[in-house]
C-alpha cells in the first residue's frame, strides 16, 4: 500500500505539471540521439520497390489484467485482423504560411461569386434567450443535477449589457488577412467556463485572420488564419453552412451521461427518448458513403490540394442554417432540446490526412503520465481536411494544420513488438487511474475497456527544432472508462491513449 501511495503522489505531481501547459524542450530525446537523425536502433533497411511488411499484432486481441487489489480491470477484446505496410519513414514537417493568393483561391471556390460581408456581432436578444431558458428551466436546464447556473447567468447579464440592441449595418468584407475583431459580449458570455479551468483566449495583435459571411442571406460562413511563429498558431481555412457537429459518437456520449442522472422528475426518461430520435435520424435512407466520398475528393482535386488518404468516414447529422438553433453560449446538450430531429439530414463527414506506407496521420489526443524524457507532445495540429456531404451536396469544408515536408529523417523504421506496446498502454491507463487518488476504503470498481486500436502516424516535437514536428508511426487506442460497485459497472466516458510505435513513449496533445 505504501508503494501505491507513493505512486499516487507521484502521479498527482505529474498531472499538475501537465495541466500547467508548460513544457521545456528536452535536452535529450529518447528517440533521437543526434540533431540530424534517429538513433540507429530505430532505423531499418528500406523495403524494396513495392515491398510490404507484416505488422506484429494479434489477429484477435484478448487480454485482461487486474490491479490495485482487483478494484481495477483493464481489458481488450478486439478483432485486429492483419496489417501490411510499405516503408514507414519518419518525416519532418513544418508549418505552412497561407499566402494571399491561396486565401483568394479558397474564398473564390466556396463563395461562388456571392458578396462577402463582415460578420455581425450577436445582439442582446441572443444572450437573453439563453438566460430565459435557464430561468424557465427549459430543455437541458430542467436537468435536476445541474444546479442553479448562477455563474452562467451572471456572465450572460454582462454579455447582455455589452451586446448591441440591433444588428450592425451591413458592411462588405475585405478579402485579406487582418487583425481579429474583439467580441466583448461573446467573451463575457463564456467567462463562466474560464472559471472552471478553461483557458481564457487571448486575441493576438497580428494581421493573420480573415472572417466573412457569404451572400445577403448569410447562410454560409468563412474563416481563415495564417501561420505566424510569433503567436504559435497554424494556417487553417473553414467554410460551412448549417452545422454537422452531432455524429453517432457524440450522441452516444450524451446518452451515457444521461444514464448517471439521479432523477425523479422525469427529465432523464424524456432526454433518453429525445436522444433516441436523433439516433434514429442517423438511419435515414440517404446517398451511399462512396457517392459522398467522390464528391469530397472532387473538391480536393479542384483545389489542387496535397495528396491525402481517407482517414475516416462517419455518419453525422447536418442541420440547415434556418433550422439550426443557437447553442453557442449555454450548455451544449441544449442543442438537442432546441433542434427538431425531423429537420436533421443524415450526412457523411469525410476526414483526409497525409499517409505513409499505407497508414494515415491523425491527431494524438490522449493522456500522458510519464516523465518528459519518455513522453511527447505535438507542436501544432496534424494536417487534416474535413468535408461534410448532405442532400447530395458539400455542406462544410475545413483544412486545418496546413504544413509541408521539411526533411525525411529516416526512410524506414522498426516498430516495437505489440506485446511491449500493450504493456505501455496498460501502464498509461493505470497511471490515469492512480491520478484519481481512490482511497483505500473506497470499494468502487473501475473498468477500462479498450474499444479500438489503430496504427497510424502522428506528430511529436522535432528534436533540435521545436518549431517543427516529426511524423512518427504510433498506436492509437480508444479506452472506455466505467465504474460501479460489485458487478454493476457502467460506462460513462472514453479517452484516447497514443503510444509511439518505435520506443513506446506516450504522446499527448
Amino acid at each position: 500500500m505504501k508503494k501505491e501511495i507513493k505512486m499516487m503522489l507521484c502521479m498527482v505531481l505529474i498531472v499538475m505539471f501537465i495541466l500547467t501547459g508548460c513544457q521545456t524542450t528536452p535536452e535529450k530525446s529518447s528517440v533521437a540521439s543526434k540533431a540530424d537523425g534517429l538513433s540507429e536502433e530505430f532505423i531499418a533497411e528500406p523495403l524494396g520497390q513495392g515491398g510490404l511488411q507484416k505488422i506484429d499484432m494479434p489477429e484477435h486481441w484478448s487480454v485482461s489484467e487486474k490491479k490495485s487489489n482487483d478494484r481495477v480491470t483493464i481489458l481488450a477484446d478486439l478483432e485486429m485482423g492483419k496489417l501490411e505496410t510499405g516503408n514507414l519513414p519518419v518525416v519532418e514537417m513544418k508549418n505552412h504560411s497561407m499566402t494571399q493568393e491561396e486565401l483568394e483561391k479558397l474564398v473564390a471556390y466556396f463563395a461562388e461569386g456571392e458578396e462577402l460581408y463582415v460578420p455581425q456581432a450577436d445582439t442582446k436578444a441572443v444572450f437573453q434567450n439563453v438566460k430565459d431558458r435557464i430561468e424557465q428551466k427549459e430543455g437541458v436546464y430542467a436537468n435536476p443535477v445541474l444546479g442553479s447556473f448562477l455563474e452562467m447567468k451572471t456572465a450572460l447579464d454582462e454579455a447582455i449589457r455589452l451586446a448591441p440592441e440591433n444588428p450592425a449595418e451591413e458592411e462588405k468584407a475585405e478579402l485579406k488577412f487582418q487583425k481579429k475583431t474583439a467580441d466583448a459580449a461573446g467573451e463575457a458570455a463564456n467567462s463562466w467556463a474560464y472559471k472552471l479551468g478553461v483557458e481564457t483566449p487571448q486575441i493576438p495583435d497580428a494581421e493573420v485572420f480573415f472572417a466573412a459571411d457569404v451572400g445577403k442571406s448569410r447562410e454560409a460562413h468563412m474563416a481563415a488564419e495564417c501561420y505566424d511563429p510569433e503567436i504559435a498558431n497554424c494556417s487553417r481555412f473553414t467554410w460551412k453552412t448549417g452545422t454537422d457537429r452531432y455524429d453517432l459518437e457524440e450522441i452516444r456520449r450524451f446518452v451515457r451521461m444521461n444514464e448517471f442522472i439521479t432523477d425523479t422528475s422525469g427529465y432523464q426518461e424524456s432526454f433518453r427518448k429525445l436522444l433516441e430520435q436523433y439516433e434514429d435520424a442517423l438511419e435515414q435512407e440517404t446517398f451511399s458513403a462512396e457517392e459522398g466520398q467522390k464528391q469530397a475528393e472532387q473538391v480536393m482535386k479542384d483545389l489542387d490540394m496535397p495528396e491525402m488518404d481517407l482517414l475516416s468516414a462517419d455518419r453525422t447529422l447536418w442541420f440547415p442554417e434556418e433550422k439550426m438553433p443557437d447553442a453557442r453560449y449555454g450548455q451544449t446538450g441544449d442543442f438537442f432540446w432546441q433542434a427538431d430531429p425531423r429537420e436533421a439530414r443524415a450526412a457523411y463527414r469525410y476526414v483526409f490526412s497525409r499517409a505513409y506506407g499505407g497508414i494515415s496521420a491523425e491527431r494524438a489526443a490522449g493522456i500522458s503520465g510519464e516523465e518528459a524524457a519518455d513522453s511527447y507532445t505535438s507542436p501544432f495540429p496534424v494536417e487534416t481536411v474535413s468535408i461534410t456531404v448532405a442532400d447530395g451536396k458539400v455542406k462544410a469544408f475545413s483544412w486545418t494544420g496546413m504544413c509541408e515536408e521539411a526533411d525525411v529523417i529516416a526512410e524506414h523504421v522498426k516498430l516495437l513488438p505489440f506485446e511491449e506496446i500493450q504493456e505501455r498502454l496498460f501502464d498509461q491507463i493505470y497511471y490515469y487511474y492512480l491520478g484519481k487518488g481512490q482511497p483505500e476504503e473506497d470499494a468502487t470498481n473501475f473498468r477500462f475497456r479498450v474499444t479500438a486500436a489503430r496504427l497510424g502516424y502522428t506528430y511529436v516535437t522535432a528534436f533540435g527544432r521545436p518549431e517543427n514536428a516529426w511524423l512518427v508511426p504510433a498506436w492509437s487506442f480508444q479506452v472506455m472508462e466505467g465504474s460501479g460497485l460489485g458487478e454493476d459497472i457502467r460506462d460513462f466516458a472514453d479517452f484516447q491513449v497514443t503510444i509511439n510505435g518505435m520506443d513506446g513513449g506516450a504522446i499527448a496533445e
